[in-house]
């Protein structure tokens, strides 16, 4: 699926440009549990594609490369 979703991407966006940014990292919504999470496979292989890939979560409290909402959404391409 994540393949997929980036194959589509390419299809519609010059990525090579963009700044991506993925809005929450965890398996399931309202929980910090990232285990299993597509999340983290379409963010690595959105980093090869893309300029830059930024994600947020409110309540993933272990990853250390997460932002506040207010940042990625303004740093990100649309």
């Amino acid at each position: 699926m994540v393949l997929y979703l980036i194959d589509r991407l390419k299809s519609l966006y010059n990525l090579g440009a963009m700044t991506v940014g993925l809005l929450g990292m965890a398996f399931k919504a309202d929980n910090d549990d990232i285990r299993s999470s597509l999340s983290y496979k379409l963010k690595k292989h959105l980093t090869r594609q893309v300029k830059q890939v930024l994600t947020s979560d409110p309540y993933v409290t272990l990853d250390q490369e997460l932002r506040p909402l207010e940042e990625v959404l303004k740093q990100a391409i649309f």
